[in-house]
């Protein structure tokens, strides 16, 4: 709905996981290079943990876009909660595979040949499972027996298990050691830290306008770090929310007064928002020094832009983001 108010080409803010939009933080960069190398290098189990919305589907995108080819064939596996039939039927949907007869033993026995002929050709399948911390301890066994695949010098699947922290305390477990001795790679993807933070947010705004025109104040910024603890789908989610509220108000600017206002529209316990006696006092709220993106100015640059508004009649109260939403669908 504001999208069009503030002339953005898209949603900066959207909850899909975007690769387009993926900022790559110094932790996303190393993930990526993680990733990058251990399918590169033919490495046979990789893990990629981290807490839930620090990036870990985005990341998995970004090396499906960035390594697919001719060469590398990837099966990326959303649901996770799956019987290792299950797991064998999505594998052989997503590689094209037709096979009549598809009971498990069939299926095994088709995919393995399959496997080989793939190799003959020089070609390479990475099966990247997310949200891994879900699938069965017995599942996870019988992808281990089955990843044994092998020609003569490598491995004929790569597993990549994305997942959530408990997914590291499975692998611990002593019934688990035999997929352990075979993980050559371990990642956990933290949130980022405040300046990461500033900086996400400049670059997702920088990739929807062409001029910066719209902004958020270094306090602002302040508070959605402390709101969503560095988590990018949380801050996608305040974000948004702060934009609509400053839209409410008909400016371009998003001050702390905004993120406040939002936090309270989405009352959810994952946004912790206690606000410091320093932060309530009359001084002046900064402007945001974030970095910019190459050819911008930082976000916090004073720039004059004149609007003119065609403003909708007030009767002496301030408008709700519910208020403008129906006057925006009247439209």
């Amino acid at each position: 709905m504001y999208q069009e108010f503030y002339g953005f080409t898209e949603r900066p803010f959207s909850e899909t996981a975007d690769p387009d939009f993926l900022y790559l933080s110094p932790k996303h960069r190393e993930g990526l290079a993680h990733l990058e190398y251990s399918i590169l290098d033919g490495k046979g189990f990789t893990v990629l943990c981290g807490d839930v919305g620090t990036g870990k589907t985005t990341l998995c995108k970004a090396i499906i876009e960035r390594l697919s080819s001719d060469k590398i064939l990837f099966v990326h596996i959303l649901y996770s909660r799956l019987t290792f039939q299950e797991f064998l039927l999505e594998l052989t949907d997503q590689l094209g595979l037709s096979i009549k007869r598809r009971e498990k033993w069939d299926l095994l026995k088709s995919m393995k040949k399959h496997l080989m002929d793939l190799h003959k050709q020089n070609k390479k399948v990475v099966v990247i499972l997310d949200e891994a911390q879900d699938v069965e301890p017995s599942v996870l066994e019988e992808i281990r027996l089955f990843s044994n695949i092998e020609a003569e010098k490598e491995k004929l699947i790569q597993i990549i298990l994305v997942g959530q922290p408990q997914l590291m305390d499975i692998l611990k477990r002593p019934d688990m050691i035999q997929i352990r001795q075979r993980i050559s790679g371990y990642y956990y993807l933290k949130p980022l830290t405040l300046e990461e933070t500033k900086e996400y947010i400049s670059y997702r705004l920088s990739r929807v306008q062409d001029k910066p025109s719209v902004r958020f104040t270094s306090d602002a910024v302040a508070l959605i770090y402390k709101a969503t603890k560095g988590v990018p789908r949380m801050i996608n989610l305040l974000c948004d929310f702060s934009i609509m509220e400053a839209f409410v108000d008909e400016v371009w600017t998003i001050n702390s007064e905004h993120v406040k206002r939002a936090v309270a529209e989405l009352n959810d316990p994952q946004l912790s928002l206690e606000i410091d006696d320093e932060q309530e006092g009359g001084e002046e709220e900064k402007e945001a020094l974030v970095a910019p993106q190459p050819g911008f100015p930082m976000v916090g640059e004073e720039k004059k832009v004149e609007v003119e508004v065609q403003q909708e009649p007030r009767e002496g109260k301030k408008r709700s983001i519910w208020d403008v939403l129906c006057f925006w669908r009247r439209k």
